[in-house]
């Protein structure tokens, strides 16, 4: 299956992509956000924060993985996982 990109950055050595979520089956958590090495080879898939929830965005300066939700979450990424470190709402 082919996905949109909807968004990318750069993180240390490390290209982040959020996939159209529109794409993904609803079977499940829709996990759009990829981490890939220079290489091109896929390092992690990011956690999905709860079923039905996806990445929408990046935030912040880029000194930390940061990246909004569509359920109004601002989660912190472990950048050699992609595990939620932390979330908080800001709506």
């Amino acid at each position: 299956m082919e996905f949109t990109v909807l968004k990318t950055q750069q993180f240390e050595d490390k290209l982040l992509v959020i996939y159209d979520w529109m794409k993904f089956p609803f079977a499940g958590p829709i996990r759009n956000l990829y981490a890939y090495s220079a290489e091109g080879d896929r390092l992690w898939i990011a956690e999905a924060r709860r079923l039905g929830d996806f990445y929408t965005g990046f935030v912040g300066d880029g000194r930390l993985i940061k990246v909004a939700t569509w359920d109004c979450f601002c989660c912190i990424l472990d950048p050699e996982t992609g595990e939620i470190i932390s979330s908080e709402w800001t709506k």
